[in-house]
């Protein structure tokens, strides 16, 4: 679909879902949802399917944008609508659009649906740490952790404004000034390096002496230019981050940087004054500038550690400036760590009061990637009480902000920003959200047992037909699996006879990927170039096959026959006719017997769609003549296994970490932190 204009029966393109996919690829989900508004006012009727539609391409754009190809949209677009039957049959031409093979996902989405949800603001490639309003409410600063960008936001049509990138950081940090001149950033990059040295054979960092330098960048908001640029104190890996807060004034920035408290006044000359350290502190946790112009720090101070315990103990304690020349005045909370652990987990990811003070949003984190936000009214019995509760995710969020006017609560992650009405209501309920690993199907594919590795350490079995009411079933398997602790023995024996390659001298040590064949026989391993072969019932081993590229091996995975073998390798290629090199995933499939290649597929970034999304599998599954991978990103891809050619592709709502094909290899589980999703290979000689 090109970029031109709708044709003037504008509900009709619109309906038709080849094309309706055809200008989200070109245009994005936002930008097509808008186009839905100015020019269909019918679509302003929520209940309607246009309205639903709408709301569709706004709340669910981040499973939207960046996709690998056309047809990858086309999946994720119907797995989005699917949900709304109303919008479903409203659409015309959707089998057009979808590719003869592919995987239709079933159960419910993950991902709650709540309508209180206003927008996703997608264009961040990495985790959004930061979320800072302007002081007039019209603007929104996000911060990208590791795509080193800064990008604000109108909130007329939440259209991207302007965009700050910082090359070579990652960034932690961002806050607006009061009076709304000034963009404050932290982060790191190595404008300002670190101290010290890396010892070259220390690969968890304990035999180096490494200092840690962030930086403070100020930026101009109205012409965002940088001003001022300020490096922070060195620190050690173990000790806490720098924080920093504006001063009422807009003039001055609190920053925190180990023990004491630098106050910054970025458009002086000569040197901060510095606070602190204070009797007792270990290393300051968060910094703010009162409206009254006293300045509040909270830090960790050493107390004695109980009786019986070894090491240090650890509270928290508040340390009150009234004036920030005058002597400090401070007072304990009360919240303790366990003695010698200062980095403990807690739920609660941040806390924001409204701008007048009557209401309090608590970010908390429930398991594994999924998180909820609460909200407290504080404003006429004793104890706050709680007025609304907001499922998020399925992403870790630790991001979050009131706008100015307290009618919109912005929050950041994984998956980017999202905008909510902070009023009551209620989230339709997801599915199977158990955090779960090492599924195992029943011999004949009816049923499927998963390992819920936190909370009880149980096993669930569900229906793959309804994977959103799994069955406990006690700390065993229900299923015959090989038991993984026998299986380890069975290769450790071999080794100590020497009869096996060991990985754990290979190139990735530890972290070698290997695979089990189906009958327990066969494992492989890989190291440099090499895949190793350890025959456990023969007691032979052999070099398998060697590839002539210097890429890491990620995944392997027998064919149920154990006749081939399938390798993931991440590594990086040069662009044709430049210097430039792009990243790329290669998939290969060996023959096992003679180590000889048989196909190799390479999926490769394009520099010319810098958008494009490159995920990178996480998870490998193998039938007789499918292979299926899931990735970071939520990717989720099947290809045809003498080919390694693509079939299809679609996102899911989260990181996938684990793939599972049924016995007869039409459907496929895949799980992660999320819970389950189950897909069904579907079309062509399925």
């Amino acid at each position: 679909m090109s970029n031109s204009e709708p044709p003037r029966d504008h509900t009709g393109w619109i309906r038709d879902f080849d094309d309706l996919v055809g200008r989200v690829f070109a245009r994005g989900p936002e930008a097509v949802a808008d186009e839905i508004a100015a020019r269909m006012p019918e679509s302003a009727e929520p209940g309607t399917p246009l309205g639903q539609l709408r709301s569709l391409l706004l709340n669910r754009a981040r499973l939207l944008v960046r996709p690998w190809d056309r047809e990858e949209l086309a999946c994720t677009l119907y797995e989005v609508v699917r949900h709304r039957p109303a919008v479903l049959e409203w659409l015309t031409g959707v089998e057009r659009a979808l590719p003869p093979v592919r995987l239709a996902l079933r159960g419910p989405d993950p991902a709650p649906d709540d309508p209180r949800l206003v927008r996703v603001l997608t264009g961040h490639r990495a985790p959004v740490c930061a979320v800072t309003w302007s002081p007039d409410g019209e603007r929104l600063a996000t911060v990208g952790a590791y795509d080193a960008s800064v990008r604000i936001w109108h909130r007329d049509g939440w259209r991207e404004e302007y965009r700050i990138d910082i090359e070579g950081a990652a960034l932690d940090d961002g806050q607006w000034s009061p009076d709304g001149r000034w963009l404050a950033v932290l982060g790191k990059s190595n404008r300002f390096p670190d101290i010290g040295e890396q010892h070259p054979d220390d690969i968890h960092g304990w035999e180096s002496h490494i200092e840690y330098v962030s930086m403070v960048l100020v930026f101009d908001t109205g012409t965002w230019q940088e001003v001022a640029a300020t490096p922070t104190a060195p620190r050690f890996w173990l000790a806490e981050g720098p924080v920093f807060s504006w001063s009422p004034d807009s003039r001055t920035i609190a920053i925190g940087e180990n023990s004491s408290v630098r106050l910054w006044e970025f458009e002086a000359s000569g040197e901060s004054p510095r606070l602190g350290p204070m009797p007792g502190e270990e290393s300051v946790l968060d910094v703010r500038w009162r409206s009254d112009g006293a300045l509040e720090a909270e830090i960790w101070t050493k107390i004695p550690a109980p009786e019986g315990h070894h090491g240090s103990a650890f509270e928290r304690a508040r340390v009150t400036w009234p004036d920030p020349l005058s002597a400090p005045e401070s007072w304990t909370q009360g919240e303790a760590a366990e003695p010698g652990y200062r980095h403990q987990l807690r739920r609660t990811k941040a806390v924001a009061w409204s701008p007048d003070g009557s209401r309090r949003a608590v970010l908390r984190s429930l398991h594994r990637g999924w998180s909820d936000l609460v909200l407290w009214d504080t404003r006429e019995a004793d104890e706050p009480t709680e007025f609304a509760r907001i499922d998020i995710a399925p992403e870790e969020t630790t991001a979050l902000a009131w706008s100015p006017g307290g009618d919109l609560l912005a929050t950041g992650g994984e998956s980017g920003v999202r905008l909510w009405r902070p009023e009551a209501g209620e989230s339709e309920p997801h599915g199977f959200d158990l955090s779960v690993r090492r599924p195992v199907w029943s011999p004949d594919g009816t049923q499927v047992a998963v390992h819920a590795w936190e909370g009880n350490n149980e096993w669930f079995v569900f229906d793959p037909r309804d994977p959103a009411n799994p069955t406990a079933v006690g700390e065993e398997c229900p299923f015959p699996r090989r038991d993984p602790e026998e299986e380890r023995e069975r290769i450790s024996e071999a080794r100590m006879e020497g009869r096996g390659f060991d990985k754990y001298t290979s190139y990735y040590g530890h972290y070698a990927p290997d695979a089990v064949s189906p009958d327990g026989e066969l494992y492989a391993t890989t190291g440099g170039r090499a895949i190793f072969l350890l025959d456990l019932g023969k007691g032979r081993n052999r070099k398998m096959a060697e590839d002539e590229r210097w890429a890491r091996w990620a995944e392997l995975a027998f064919s149920p026959e154990q006749d081939r073998l399938v390798s993931v390798q991440h590594g990086s290629a040069t662009v044709e006719g430049s210097d430039d090199r792009v990243k790329e995933v290669v998939l290969t499939v060996w023959e096992v017997s003679t180590g000889r290649k048989l196909a190799r597929e390479y999926l490769r970034e394009d520099p010319a769609e810098k958008g494009r999304l490159n995920d990178f599998p996480m998870g490998l599954a193998v039938s007789r003549t499918r292979l299926a991978w899931c990735g970071r990103h939520g990717t989720l891809a099947l290809h045809d296994l003498k080919t390694l050619r693509p079939l299809s592709r679609t996102r899911l709502a989260e990181e996938a970490q684990s793939v599972e094909f049924s016995p007869d290899g039409s459907t496929l589980v895949a799980m992660g932190h999320y819970g389950v999703r189950i897909a069904t290979v579907v079309g062509a000689d399925t």
